[in-house]
């Protein structure tokens, strides 16, 4: 579907080109708000692109930053008696 309408937006730029050599203002024009178009659209998809990769970019960010490393009860309570055993302040 789409390869069918990139061929016809060639045909036309082609035929609108032609028929602005030969001085048809309403072609110049036309092929002038087009480009003007197409340039928009590559535009503004770029822009969505860099929007969309950002939201991913922090939510991974936020995601790391909320990992915390949590031991369970009995692995704290070993690493205590371990810490009194060598006499570390607790």
């Amino acid at each position: 579907m789409f390869d069918k309408y990139s061929k016809n937006v060639d045909r036309a730029e082609k035929w609108l080109g032609r028929s602005a050599e030969q001085g048809n203002k309403y072609a110049e024009a036309l092929l002038e708000i087009m480009r003007k178009q197409m340039a928009d659209q590559a535009r503004t998809c770029c822009m969505r692109l860099m929007k969309h990769i950002s939201e991913m970019i922090e939510s991974d960010y936020n995601r790391q930053k909320e990992y915390v490393a949590v031991a369970d009860k009995k692995l704290m309570r070993t690493i205590l008696e371990k810490k009194e055993a060598l006499g570390q302040k607790i």
